[in-house]
């Protein structure tokens, strides 16, 4: 053993963040003829970050691609309903021609009806006209009567089951709209989620430090998230640096 270290031997870590960016700037500076290890302590830092900093992103974007997912298997449900009250619409307008042309024949047998009661009263005997007369009215007012049902629901009940729909095709619009605002929100933020990585290798400053050196690296990374960690690992760093210098001191 060669005697404790000096203080000043053990090196000073400090990070920053830049104001208004995501970077993270790890400067350490040391003894110039540590140079070597150094650098290679800080690369196996830096590249523990990016494998830890990895698994967690990895987790983050599976979670918002499921969602996506979901939102999807969402979208076309309601696509799918779209359909389907779509369809109704288009049903209502076929039932409407039916009751059109149901009321056009209902009418033709009243005009009939009609036409029948008249000649009975020119032609028929006395009691034979009191008869068939009756008869006559009683089927006329039951056709008028259908043909009243037959008006209202082709001019009340059709337009109200129309207008449910169409409030209904409306609600499933405005869902689907909403639903593809959210998917193209889990998107951005998926793609806004990114790796840590070094943006430069570790590098000398070119700062003047007299007889110490100063290296510099840049780490790409949400700081706010991810800070946390990057302190774990330089507290590694660290501790790798003091187990490196006791076996020299041996």
């Amino acid at each position: 053993n060669k005697g404790a270290s000096n203080d000043t031997d053990i090196p000073k870590v400090a990070g920053h963040i830049p104001m208004g960016s995501e970077i993270i700037v790890i400067e350490i500076k040391g003894s110039k003829d540590r140079e070597d290890t150094y650098i290679q302590l800080l690369s196996e830092v830096i590249n523990k970050i990016e494998k830890s900093h990895k698994l967690i992103v990895s987790g983050m974007r599976k979670n918002i691609e499921n969602n996506i997912n979901i939102v999807s298997r969402k979208v076309l449900a309601q696509e799918a309903e779209l359909g389907f009250q779509r369809a109704m619409l288009k049903r209502q307008d076929e039932v409407a021609q039916l009751i059109c042309q149901e009321i056009k024949n209902t009418n033709t047998l009243l005009t009939s009806a009609q036409k029948s009661k008249d000649e009975a009263l020119r032609e028929a005997s006395e009691e034979s006209k009191i008869l068939t007369v009756m008869l006559l009215n009683s089927e006329i007012r039951n056709t008028q009567e259908i043909v009243a049902n037959l008006k209202e629901r082709l001019h009340v009940t059709l337009p109200g089951i129309k207008d449910k729909i169409n409030k209904k095709i409306q609600d499933i619009q405005g869902s689907i709209e909403g639903l593809h605002d959210e998917k193209s929100k889990l998107i951005l933020e998926k793609s806004s989620i990114k790796y840590t990585r070094a943006m430069t290798p570790p590098m000398r400053s070119l700062k003047p430090t007299g007889t110490k050196l100063s290296l510099i690296v840049v780490l790409g990374a949400i700081a706010g998230l991810f800070f946390g960690i990057i302190f774990v690992f330089v507290a590694e760093f660290l501790k790798k640096i003091r187990e490196v210098e006791g076996a020299n001191q041996r």
